[in-house]
């Protein structure tokens, strides 16, 4: 009788919940392949990062499980689950210096990889790839995109971008292009303004999700089994670059 809920809440994010339901849907017919980022500067070169990093830089550290977590998280909720891994990874930057916070300055030797690279196999020619290192200082790339047989699914990776975008494409009528998804009529003359803006998506919304399900409010999302599997794909990453095969 005990609910169980795992982070992180990634899945909660409406853009995400969008994304599965197209897919699940057939927005785009069958998905070939996918796409995602889990990369960034690593926390000794973010500007806002505020405490010590170097934690992040030891054994149980690294990007794989820091940032690699998120679309794998995704990837399997919207493709099922993973049946084989081939990775690569290794230290590309193995002397780092913090750049700001209370740690400015300090030298950091790295003891774990920080340049993961993945690709996922879903079965039924169904791959995806995902980067997930501390190498990247910044990038114009969507963070993932699907691409299906009738269309492609884009969600993007700055909030100046809408942020979800499909690629249709009519053969029939020489029709193909981008089409962003309006929430509201925008033709109005007099558009109303909204009384109460939402408030903006954070992992803390995993907790009020929780809430939700207790109350009987909606069905569990971040499921214990998921998350095991989850880690069962990135411990695969780490065996897959350590020994050279799938």
């Amino acid at each position: 009788g005990i609910t169980v809920a795992a982070a992180p809440a990634l899945l909660t994010h409406p853009d995400i919940q969008q994304v599965i339901r197209w897919i699940q849907g057939d927005l785009i017919g069958k998905v070939c392949f996918a796409r995602a980022r889990a990369s960034n500067p690593g926390p000794d070169r973010i500007t806002d990062f505020k405490t010590d990093p170097t934690r992040y830089h030891q054994q149980g550290g690294g990007p794989l499980f820091d940032l690699g977590i998120y679309p794998v998280h995704v990837l399997t909720a919207a493709l099922g689950p993973v049946q084989r891994v081939t990775a690569f990874s290794g230290i590309a930057l193995p002397h780092r210096v913090v750049r700001a916070g209370e740690a400015r300055g300090k030298e950091i030797h790295t003891d774990v990889d920080d340049n993961v690279h993945m690709v996922l196999d879903f079965g039924n020619a169904i791959f995806a790839t995902i980067d997930a290192t501390y190498c990247v200082l910044s990038s114009k790339g969507p963070r993932m995109e699907f691409y299906g047989e009738t269309g492609v699914i884009n969600l993007a990776s700055t909030v100046e971008e809408p942020p979800l975008e499909v690629f249709r494409v009519d053969y029939e009528h020489e029709l193909r292009g981008w089409v962003t998804p309006e929430k509201v009529y925008r033709g109005r003359v007099n558009p109303p303004r909204p009384q109460n803006q939402p408030h903006p998506y954070t992992l803390v919304d995993g907790v009020e999700h929780m809430i939700d399900v207790l109350e009987g409010k909606c069905c569990l999302l971040l499921t214990a089994e998921h998350a095991r599997h989850v880690l069962e794909v990135l411990l695969a990453v780490q065996e897959s670059a350590s020994t050279g095969r799938a």
